[in-house]
């Protein structure tokens, strides 16, 4: 009897490799934000920057383009029609002179050359036409995860507004697993939070207790917009939400009450 020896697949080893290749070059740049890791030159050697947030990319799902290079801002725009292949619009850059050691004015002049993108253990990379490439690593989320907030202010789409007579009774925390815990005056609350990209917030419903607060209360008012969150900025220290029906929140770092002392 003849005996074969089982031959090495390499036709499918070779196809694998092909797919995991593809994959990593089509995996979506749509709602992603970038930190700048490092610049590879063209003769190997590499440049990082001092603060790998001062270098940021935003591709929006809609084709737009946002970008912080150090002091400057920039809008433009992104499309890819193929695999792996990317092509990045002119950008316009504001014009300030940032202070020295600073990439913004290499970086806005390479991305125009930018040509293919491939994104390889969770970070970016850009390749330039005219060699080297650009390496990023997903940007964190800007500054909720592990914070606590309470309420200072609700704006209305009417220019009027409304201050909760105790703000330490309307507190928000925002948990780095996604869940968000909430003081509604004398309700309680439990729900959810993500943040896909800087600025964008979804806030899932939220289980309240259902308490009758005393006359004056803004706890219904609270619960009932929760959900609608569109948008945050953190700015001078306050949180600012925004709402679909045009309202703002305002809320300033919450501080733990010191207990009363016994008499």
């Amino acid at each position: 009897m003849r005996s074969f020896k089982r031959s090495t697949p390499i036709a499918a080893v070779i196809l694998f490799t092909l797919m995991a290749q593809v994959a990593a070059q089509t995996q979506g740049l749509a709602n992603t934000s970038w930190q700048l890791d490092k610049i590879q030159n063209a003769d190997g050697t590499s440049v990082r920057p001092d603060d790998p947030d001062k270098y940021t990319l935003e591709f929006d799902a809609d084709g737009s383009l946002v970008a912080r290079l150090n002091c400057n801002r920039g809008h433009g725009t992104w499309k890819s029609s193929s695999p792996g292949q990317v092509e990045l619009g002119q950008m316009a850059v504001t014009m300030a002179m940032c202070l020295p050691p600073s990439l913004d004015t290499r970086m806005a002049k390479d991305l125009a050359a930018v040509h293919s993108y491939a994104i390889e253990n969770g970070y970016l990379h850009l390749n330039l036409s005219t060699g080297g490439s650009y390496e990023f690593a997903p940007q964190p989320p800007a500054g909720l995860p592990n914070t606590s907030w309470q309420l200072l202010e609700i704006r209305n789409a009417d220019g009027t507004s409304l201050h909760p007579d105790d703000s330490t009774k309307y507190t928000v925390t925002f948990e780095a697993d996604g869940n968000v815990t909430a003081r509604l005056d004398c309700n309680r609350g439990r729900g959810t939070w993500k943040s896909s990209s800087p600025g964008q917030i979804e806030l899932g419903p939220m289980a309240l207790t259902r308490m009758m607060c005393p006359p004056g209360s803004l706890s219904d008012r609270v619960a009932k917009d929760w959900s609608t969150a569109q948008s945050y900025a953190i700015a001078d220290g306050h949180l600012r939400l925004t709402f679909s029906a045009g309202e703002n929140y305002e809320f300033k770092p919450f501080v733990e009450p010191s207990p009363t002392p016994s008499p």
